[in-house]
């Protein structure tokens, strides 16, 4: 056992470095025991009551005797030759404890060279915490028992829901921060807006009473001040920027710097193209 341990651990069969992650979420497990031991039934117990609603495809295989490491074998073989569909997204190699003539299939060179060269991620679960099997160095993942082979697959349902959960509060509250944030600056600008018509109102008023004051003879003035209000009251109504992209204008610039002239683009150049709703990017061709 030792001599064999030694042998393989030279070839690279136990580097840390070769083994590969679990998958997060397995859909389909390729579970490899015998259906009719203890640590089958633990397996999908646990599984069952952690998540629930996976595939699970049993390979039942003898674990201990003559015929466990062909069977073993055949079983990893069957599963890494299907076809990339139909293939697990992961396996698990398992049985209870036992004495150590009872695990020798586990410590058959066979056997742990065709866990190595599994192209599906692997787990190894083999007795009990105390109990270590070559398999299980050369597996992607060792788990000290069928029970954590089940708990090291899948997360608990309710622990990913809080999760879930946790997320959707802080992304609600990073959406209710952006949208204030946008209503602030759309109030400064109607602010600024309302601030400018109120100063124009005002001169228009401080004008009419000041022409009424001069009298009749004034007529003229009166009517050419007006003019000069109401032309005031149209420009500022033209400058503001969102009428102008109501006409279907709109405003491009590149790199935050507004582009007045179709010289200071090149070939390639990005652009930002803003509309009077909404805006976007363009590459220049």
């Amino acid at each position: 056992f030792v001599r064999l341990q030694k042998q393989l651990q030279s070839e690279g069969l136990f580097d840390a470095s070769r083994k590969r992650p679990l998958p997060d979420f397995p859909s389909r497990i390729g579970l490899i025991t015998s259906r009719e031991a203890a640590a089958y039934s633990d397996f999908i117990r646990i599984l069952n009551n952690r998540w629930g609603d996976i595939d699970v495809d049993l390979a039942h295989v003898a674990v201990q005797g003559e015929r466990a490491v062909q069977e073993i074998c055949a079983a990893l073989s069957h599963f890494n030759t299907l076809a990339t569909d139909d293939r697990p997204d992961v396996l698990v190699l398992t049985r209870g404890g036992g004495s150590l003539e009872d695990l020798m299939a586990f410590n058959a060179e066979a056997v742990v060279r065709a866990v190595f060269s599994s192209r599906i991620p692997i787990v190894v679960a083999v007795g009990h915490e105390r109990d270590e099997t070559l398999a299980e160095y050369a597996a992607d993942v060792r788990a000290s028992t069928p029970s954590n082979a089940a708990e090291r697959l899948v997360p608990e349902r309710d622990t990913m829901r809080r999760h879930v959960e946790t997320y959707a509060d802080r992304l609600r509250m990073r959406a209710d921060e952006k949208l204030a944030e946008r209503v602030y600056h759309v109030e400064r600008l109607v602010t600024r807006m309302q601030t400018v018509m109120s100063l124009v109102r005002l001169t228009l008023m401080q004008t009419v009473q000041t022409v009424e004051h001069a009298g009749a003879t004034i007529g003229a003035r009166i009517e050419s001040r007006r003019q000069q209000v109401e032309a005031l009251v149209r420009l500022v109504r033209e400058l503001d920027p969102s009428r102008v992209l109501r006409r279907g204008y709109a405003l491009v610039k590149k790199g935050g710097v507004l582009v007045k002239s179709a010289g200071a683009l090149d070939k390639g150049d990005r652009i930002s193209v803003h509309l009077a709703e909404g805006q976007a990017e363009a590459t220049i061709v």
